[in-house]
C-alpha cells in the first residue's frame, strides 16, 4: 500500500504539473461539470423536515417533545457546522500543494483535494462525486467518491474535530528541516544569547560562544586553510566533541518529537475514516 500511496501521489502531481490534459483528444472540446452542489443537496429536504418537526411540537403531538427539540436544535445548528467542517477538510486537503507533503500519505486526499479544487480530468464529467450527508446524531460526513479510490473516502465532521484539537494533521508534512535546524541551534545553546532576535531567529552576526573554541595559551586556536598561490586563510578552531555533547540532547530530542508526532498522525487516521 505504500508504494502506491507514493507512486499514485507523485504520478497526479506530476499530471497537474504538466500540460497533458491540454493534449487529450477532445478534452477541451467536451463540456465539463465541476457544479457538485455540495450543500445544496445536503440541505434540499432540511426544509420540509423542520416544519415537519416544528408543527409536531406546536400541536403538542409529540408528548413531552424532548427527541424533537434536539433535532430542531441540530437541524439549526449544521450550516454553521457544516461550513466550519468543509473549511476544515480543505484546509487539510490543500497540505498535498505544498512542497513538504509526504506523498507517504494515502493518496485518497490528494484525489480529494483535486475533486474540491476543480482540477481538470476530477469533475463529475470524469466520474467523481462529493457528497456531504447529515447524520442522526448531529455530526456530518463527506463522502469522496471516483474511479482511482478503491473505496469511498469518508471523513467525519466530529472524528476530524478531535483530530485538530489534538494538534494532529489529518493529513501529514514531512518536517521542514532548515526550520527545525534553525529552531534547534536557538535552543541548544550554542550562541550568545544576544544573537538571538526578538523573533527567535539567529542574527546574521550571530556567534558561537567562546566556551566552544578551543584555546592556545589562552587564545582561540586557528587553522590554517591553504588557498592555493602561496595564500591560506586563518579559521577558528572548535571544541567538537563539547559541541556534540551539548548539541546531541536536542538533536534527539527534536527527532522524537517529529516521530512521535508523525506516529500519532497515522494513528488517529484509523479513528476519522468510517
Amino acid at each position: 500500500m505504500e508504494n502506491r500511496n507514493i507512486t499514485t501521489n507523485l504520478l497526479i502531481k506530476q499530471l497537474l504539473q504538466s500540460d497533458n490534459m491540454a493534449y487529450v483528444p477532445g478534452y477541451i472540446a467536451s463540456p465539463v461539470d465541476t457544479e457538485f452542489r455540495v450543500l445544496d443537496k445536503a440541505y434540499q429536504d432540511t426544509g420540509k423536515q423542520y416544519a415537519k418537526i416544528k408543527t409536531a411540537i406546536d400541536q403538542g403531538k409529540c408528548g413531552n417533545c424532548i427527541e424533537e427539540n434536539n433535532m430542531l436544535m441540530q437541524l439549526e445548528a449544521a450550516p454553521k457546522l457544516s461550513l466550519e467542517f468543509l473549511e476544515n477538510v480543505m484546509s487539510e486537503l490543500s497540505v498535498v500543494e505544498t512542497s513538504n507533503y509526504d506523498p507517504n500519505n494515502y493518496f485518497g486526499f490528494m484525489v480529494a483535494n483535486c475533486i474540491i479544487s476543480e482540477k481538470p480530468g476530477f469533475s463529475k464529467t470524469d466520474g467523481y462525486d462529493v457528497m456531504l450527508q447529515l447524520l442522526e446524531n448531529g455530526t456530518q460526513e463527506l463522502t469522496f467518491t471516483g474511479p482511482v479510490f478503491d473505496k469511498p473516502l469518508v471523513i467525519n465532521s466530529a472524528a476530524l474535530k478531535s483530530l485538530l484539537e489534538s494538534d494532529t494533521s489529518m493529513v501529514v508534512e514531512t518536517p521542514d528541516i532548515n526550520v527545525s535546524m534553525t529552531e534547534l541551534l536557538v535552543e541548544s545553546q550554542l550562541f550568545d544569547p544576544k544573537s538571538i532576535g526578538e523573533d527567535k531567529k539567529l542574527g546574521a552576526d550571530a556567534k558561537i560562544l567562546e566556551t566552544f573554541i578551543l584555546k592556545f595559551n589562552g587564545e582561540p586556536d586557528y587553522e590554517i586553510i591553504d588557498l592555493g598561490n602561496g595564500k591560506g586563510r586563518n579559521i577558528i578552531r572548535y571544541d567538537m566533541d563539547k559541541i556534540e555533547k551539548k548539541v546531541t540532547p536536542f538533536i534527539n530530542a527534536q527527532v522524537a518529537g517529529i516521530l512521535k508526532r508523525r506516529a500519532r498522525s497515522y494513528c488517529c487516521l484509523e479513528r476519522l475514516f468510517i
